[in-house]
């Protein structure tokens, strides 16, 4: 048996059209597939699995500006 996954009803909502690599398209696929979830939920899970400081990233996504830096508020450098 396979349970839908439900927004609320008049849950407010908005487009986002976005450009990903090949190999993350591939891994919400797989994710949606596995769990039989559509692709929105895995993106919205995937965010809202942070610690909800929406100031910060979470350290484990490890990422990093153009010049190699660590793109979190708690790790710039203030000099």
């Amino acid at each position: 048996m396979t349970v839908e996954y439900r927004r609320k009803r008049g849950t407010d909502t908005e487009a986002l059209h976005i450009l990903v690599r090949p190999e993350v398209k591939r891994r919400i696929e797989q994710l949606a597939n596995a769990s039989h979830l559509p692709q929105w939920a895995i993106v919205e899970a995937a965010i809202m699995s942070g610690d909800g400081n929406s100031h910060t990233v979470p350290e484990e996504w490890g990422l990093t500006g153009p010049d190699g830096e660590p793109r979190l508020p708690s790790l710039q450098k203030t000099a």
